[in-house]
């Protein structure tokens, strides 16, 4: 809102220097329209008809008003009066008036639009910066009154332009913010506790077809692990709700052998790590996403590849830079990712995040290998 306020002052002081001979009484008003608009947030069927009686009233305006505006071309337009709400039918006639005039740049509607079967004219503001557009429609006025009324419309619709199109600006941004944060917050629990439910979902379906085979020793063993996992999900889940993101309670390097052991011994698969970044020192946010794209793809390995071997190489590249290179013997990964396959478009995403080139080869039947290069990251 801050960053909104700001370009709204500049283009006033703006304006008013530009011009200070059409200064007039009710231009504070204006001014005030144009920050309750920017203010209002998203109760704008609420504010606008109010601000346009307002508008009317201090302008000496005694016919109604209407202000029809929409967002785009592709969005449907809204309308806004002084008088009662228009019928269905008048606001789709008025609609598709609209249309024609806005797609053939006039900057008039002719009088024979109506609404509250009364015959209007109408007159368009310039095209706000987020690509708002806006008429302002009242009826036809007698003769010796068309210069106030066509005054009247231009400030009233140039302070309404202002206000809204910085409304709808500022709440784009905060829709993107919000946007960017659930995204972030659903890679984080897909890379945390998802796989912690998905291998707790594969172990008891496991020990419930082999229940009664398994001796005692084993039984006991498997619950162990069952218990643990449970543990650890819950401890990130806690994580994820005090600070929003997860932490790394140890090294890198010991993080990743902690999870090549977990997945050791819940799949069977044989892993190798060659990890020569002993000597490098990673920031905790740099590791936090290195871990998170390393687990999750061990993870897609385990549960997808079919894979016997799995060899996860980190190496240094450069002065700063580093190589990691995971690759599985596996049948490959399917010519179409099925629509609920998350796991390779977060971990490019999480690549993009810290600057690192990610890149995915892959053949049937040949395994899979993903490589993951970064060039200054280490200090």
């Amino acid at each position: 809102m801050a960053v909104s306020l700001t370009r709204w002052f500049g283009r006033t002081q703006a304006e008013a220097g530009a011009d200070k001979r059409r200064y007039r009484p009710q231009r504070e008003l204006l001014h005030r329209m144009t920050l309750s608009l920017i203010r209002c947030g998203d109760d704008l069927d609420a504010t606008l008809p109010d601000l346009l009686r307002q508008g009317a009233v201090a302008s000496g305006f005694s016919l109604p008003l209407w202000l029809a505006w929409r967002t785009d071309h592709q969005s449907t337009w809204h309308l806004n009066g002084t008088d009662d709400a228009a019928s269905a039918l008048e606001v789709s006639r008025l609609g598709y008036q609209l249309d024609l005039a806005t797609r053939g740049d006039r900057t008039r509607l002719q009088t024979r639009e109506t609404l509250a079967d009364l015959s209007v004219q109408g007159i368009r503001m310039p095209d706000g910066e987020s690509g708002l557009q806006l008429w302002l429609l009242a009826p036809t006025p007698d003769a010796d009154k068309a210069d106030h009324w066509r005054q009247v419309l231009c400030d009233l619709g140039q302070a309404i332009r202002e206000g809204l199109d910085l409304n709808l600006a500022h709440s784009n941004q905060l829709r993107q913010q919000r946007q960017s944060l659930q995204q972030s917050l659903a890679a984080t629990l897909h890379d945390s506790v998802a796989q912690q439910l998905c291998y707790l979902c594969l172990q008891t379906g496991r020990l419930e077809q082999q229940v009664e085979q398994l001796p005692n020793d084993e039984m006991r063993d498997r619950l162990h692990g069952l218990r643990q996992q449970a543990r650890q999900a819950y401890r990130q889940t806690r994580e994820l709700i005090s600070s929003s993101r997860i932490r790394l309670h140890h090294s890198l390097e010991k993080e990743l052998q902690t999870a090549i052991a977990e997945f050791e011994r819940h799949s069977g698969l044989m892993f190798e790590l060659d990890n020569r970044l002993c000597d490098r020192n990673l920031p905790e946010v740099i590791a936090v996403e290195l871990l998170l794209i390393l687990r999750e793809a061990l993870s897609n390995a385990v549960r997808h590849a079919h894979a016997q071997k799995v060899r996860i190489q980190l190496l240094p590249h450069g002065e700063k830079g580093i190589h990691i290179r995971i690759e599985d013997d596996g049948q490959g990964l399917p010519s179409e990712r099925n629509a609920d396959s998350f796991g390779l478009g977060i971990m490019e995403e999480r690549a993009k995040r810290i600057g690192a080139h990610f890149r995915i080869e892959s053949r049937a039947g040949q395994g899979t290998c993903i490589e993951l290069i970064t060039e200054e990251l280490c200090s």
